[in-house]
């Protein structure tokens, strides 16, 4: 392991750094704060980090999603007409790095985002979550909307693009499906819920994100909780085992 100097680009605040979810990509990382810099780092061929410092168009949230080409950030921009701030989320080439028009808008700051490349799905702490389709061929995607009892967290699609987890600052976890059902509407409940941990106030920058993972084959769902780690079956969206962070561990997760 090489060590190297850190380099200070973001202003103090959250800092988060994300991959490129195509897996096309290997080398890079990208980084964005609540400041107007963006960062990309990359590991050259001698084992050391080259860092490409690039400012955006407006304030980011801290918050990012890139698939491929395509950099999805959330900004706080201004009305040109009303001089009203709004809470968005865009898109920026990486060859150009230009923004371009607003994907989702939000009342208050974005505070999670995921995108799978077919959808980009973004919540915020207006309890809101919302989720559009990136490929429609006529250039119209209807907004889907999903309300919830909390702040959100973190947003985590599944490997195989049908379900999406959504942790909030009431210390749940929502699993939905990402498609909409004609049956269903933005007031029907998930269809599985977990409770990770108690309640807390997302003011503090240091308050936990509960950031579920996903099996690659989207067997099962990993949810860090209080006193370990909750294993949820895919199939029948139950809870079947639990690991503790340790030596020790409860649980474990069942052979097929």
């Amino acid at each position: 392991m090489v060590i190297t100097r850190s380099k200070r680009i973001h202003a103090s605040g959250r800092l988060t750094l994300a991959v490129d979810q195509s897996q096309t990509d290997r080398k890079n990382i990208y980084c964005c704060s609540s400041d107007d810099t963006f960062g990309l780092w990359t590991c050259n061929e001698r084992g050391s980090i080259d860092v490409d410092i690039r400012n955006t168009a407006d304030r980011c949230h801290g918050v990012l999603a890139v698939f491929g080409e395509d950099v999805y950030l959330a900004q706080t921009t201004q009305d040109v007409i009303t001089g009203v701030d709004q809470q968005v989320v865009v898109r920026y080439g990486l060859s150009s790095f230009l923004p371009s028009h607003a994907f989702l808008t939000f009342s208050l700051e974005v505070t999670a985002l995921a995108t799978n490349g077919i959808y980009l799905i973004a919540g915020s702490g207006d309890f809101m979550v919302k989720s559009g389709r990136l490929d429609t061929t006529s250039g119209q995607s209807s907004i889907e909307r999903y309300e919830f009892e909390a702040a959100i967290l973190n947003i985590s699609i599944s490997p195989s693009g049908e379900y999406f987890a959504v942790s909030t600052s009431d210390g749940n976890v929502h699993i939905r499906p990402i498609q909409k059902n004609q049956q269903t509407s933005t007031s029907k409940k998930p269809i599985a819920k977990f409770k990770a941990c108690n309640e807390f106030s997302i003011a503090k920058i240091q308050c936990p994100r509960i950031q579920c993972v996903w099996d690659p084959q989207c067997k099962y769902l990993f949810i860090p909780g209080r006193g370990g780690i909750i294993v949820v079956d895919c199939l029948t969206w139950r809870q079947v085992g639990r690991r503790q962070v340790g030596p020790r561990q409860v649980g474990r997760v069942p052979k097929k």
